[in-house]
């Protein structure tokens, strides 16, 4: 993966996510996420902000895999962490 203009810190999977998902649907899914792609917000999830990197937000981006899966791809606001869940995983 090519540098990103924020860090994804640790890359962690929840476990409903890693049973269901394809790994290059996990992998182009924190692709787009590291270059800004945040994709369509669901109705009634707050978009994510491009000004979320200078605010230190968390980072929310949302994701359909190639079987029809809806997830997200969230970047913790201190750069720690980039987790990937399927809606529900806590």
């Amino acid at each position: 993966m090519r540098e990103t203009p924020f860090p994804l810190g640790r890359i962690i999977l929840t476990d409903n996510a890693r049973r269901r998902l394809d790994p290059e649907d996990v992998q182009e899914a924190l692709r787009r996420h590291a270059c800004g792609d945040w994709g369509p917000a669901p109705l009634g999830a707050e978009g994510p902000c491009e000004a979320g990197l200078q605010k230190g937000e968390r980072l929310i981006s949302f994701h359909e895999s190639r079987v029809g899966f809806l997830f997200s791809v969230i970047t913790e606001a201190d750069l720690s962490a980039t987790i990937i869940l399927m809606p529900g995983d806590h």
